[in-house]
C-alpha cells in the first residue's frame, strides 16, 4: 500500500527519499505481518509505529508536499484495516440461575421435627434451653 506511494524509483512524480520509503514499507509490512500471523495486538501496536513514523517524515519535510497526503492515507487505511480485524469485546457473563427458596422444600418439616430437643447449640443461651420453651399466651391464662 504504502510502497506503492514511491520509492524514489518513479521519475513522472513526486518520490520518496529511498531511506523513508523503505522505513514506512518495513513499518507496513510489519503491520500486514501481525495480521496474517491473527495476532490483532501486535498490528494494533505496528500500525501505530506505523502511523508515528509517517507524521514524522511528514513534520521533517522528508516527503514532498503532493505526495504527503497519498502516503497519510495509506498508512490510515491499513490502520483502519487492523481496527476491523479487532475481535469483538467478549459476551457478558450470563447471569446466575436463581437461588431456590428452602422454605418451598417438602424436607423442612421433617427439620424442623429433628431440632426439637435439648439443643447444645451455639446460640445466645449457649444451649442452656430446655426445648422450645413456653408460650407467652399460656403463660397469662
Amino acid at each position: 500500500m504504502l510502497a506503492s506511494a514511491g520509492c524514489g524509483g518513479a521519475t513522472d512524480g513526486p518520490a520518496l527519499p529511498p531511506d523513508v520509503g523503505a522505513e514506512l514499507a518495513t513499518a507496513a509490512g510489519d503491520v500486514t505481518g501481525a495480521l496474517e500471523a491473527g495476532d490483532p495486538v501486535a498490528a494494533q501496536a505496528e500500525a501505530a509505529e506505523l502511523l508515528a513514523a509517517v507524521e514524522a517524515a511528514l513534520a521533517s519535510g522528508e516527503v514532498s508536499r503532493p505526495l504527503a497526503r497519498e502516503v497519510r492515507r495509506g498508512a490510515q487505511r491499513l490502520a483502519a484495516l487492523v481496527e476491523a480485524a479487532q475481535p469483538p469485546p467478549p459476551a457478558p457473563a450470563p447471569e446466575p440461575p436463581p437461588v431456590e427458596d428452602d422454605a418451598n422444600d417438602e424436607d423442612d418439616e421433617d427439620d424442623d421435627e429433628e431440632n426439637d430437643g435439648p439443643g447444645k447449640g451455639k446460640g445466645k443461651d449457649n444451649g442452656k434451653g430446655k426445648g422450645k420453651g413456653k408460650d407467652k399466651d399460656k403463660d397469662d391464662d
